[in-house]
């Protein structure tokens, strides 16, 4: 699955139609889309930090995400030029960037000055960059203020320029209850660079929809890998429960043993703990198979050991 956060409805909807996503009707806190083959769940936040956060956590406390599930974070944001001319051309409909869509590989607070860093593990098209996240709309006359606090972090950034934007450091912070930094992913599409007065609900989804085709294409293959991932959990899983089965009878394990034992080795193999390695000793060692179940429970008990 993939979990996809929007500030605003006119980012969203070129992704909606793009998908054919259908509005759940049963949530009533936070707009929220789906495609019927459960691959993707739209939610639209809303602007700002706090309303991000609620989003993110309304979501996960109803559905429980899987390992092999992806959060990302689609929105528009602002550009910030650390040097004497920024890359935008001004048009009829507004500022425009040559390069308009950006992977965020690193997410600062403003605020708390924290800083955060999403894995980027998979290939991808997109140019990687640095965001500022911001309590308040981004305005052009506190660009040499911005300019003065992060410059020296600009410099490793692209174009020695960063993106500000209203919501991914609270989308990653809430997300990390739930993902691992891997999983998380932050698309933003740069729209102005503090001159507001050409900015429109129809300029954000003109910017939204000029890159849908790249943005469908990376998150095709984030549901690609998705499901590598889930088949490659699955017969872990199933490995492990062949595996805890035969120990079980040898051990002579009760009906609650067995479940324990068959914990026991999710837990090492999801912790990489060489389990069969553990095991296979005690074979070689003749303490396995056990003759009786008191011997069993001697096994089991040393097993948790070793495991745990």
């Amino acid at each position: 699955m993939i979990y996809i956060f929007c500030a605003l409805y006119h980012e969203a909807e070129p992704l909606i139609r793009e998908y054919g996503l259908k509005k759940k009707t049963d949530e009533t806190c936070f707009p929220v889309f789906f495609d019927e083959e459960e691959n993707i769940l739209l939610t639209v936040t809303g602007c700002g930090m706090n309303a991000a956060a609620a989003a993110v956590m309304r979501i996960f406390t109803k559905r429980t995400p899987q390992p092999e599930d992806f959060l990302v974070n689609i929105g528009t944001c602002a550009w910030i030029s650390c040097g004497e001319h920024g890359v935008y051309v001004p048009d009829d409909s507004g500022y425009q960037s040559k390069k308009k869509i950006y992977l965020c590989k690193k997410i600062t607070e403003h605020v708390t000055g924290r800083t955060f860093y999403p894995d980027i593990l998979y290939r991808h098209p997109f140019t990687e960059a640095e965001i500022i996240t911001g309590a308040v709309a981004y305005c052009v006359k506190d660009r040499m203020k911005f300019i003065k606090k992060y410059e020296k972090s600009a410099k490793n950034s692209v174009s020695d320029s960063f993106l500000y934007d209203m919501e991914a450091s609270a989308v990653y912070q809430s997300g990390a209850y739930f993902f691992g930094p891997h999983q998380m992913s932050f698309l933003k599409i740069v729209t102005d660079d503090g001159n507001v007065q050409n900015m429109s609900a129809e300029v954000l989804r003109q910017s939204v929809e000029g890159v849908v085709a790249k943005i469908s294409h990376y998150l095709d293959e984030l549901v690609k890998i998705g499901e590598m991932k889930r088949s490659q959990y699955e017969k872990k899983a199933s490995e492990v429960s062949e595996f805890a089965q035969r120990l079980s009878t040898d051990m002579h394990c009760s009906a609650v043993m067995r479940a324990s034992v068959e914990q026991q080795l999710k837990y090492a193999s999801l912790a990489g703990i060489d389990y069969q390695g553990v095991i296979s000793e005690m074979y070689q060692s003749g303490k396995l198979p056990c003759r009786d179940k008191r011997e069993g429970k001697r096994c089991f008990e040393e097993l948790g050991r070793k495991l745990l």
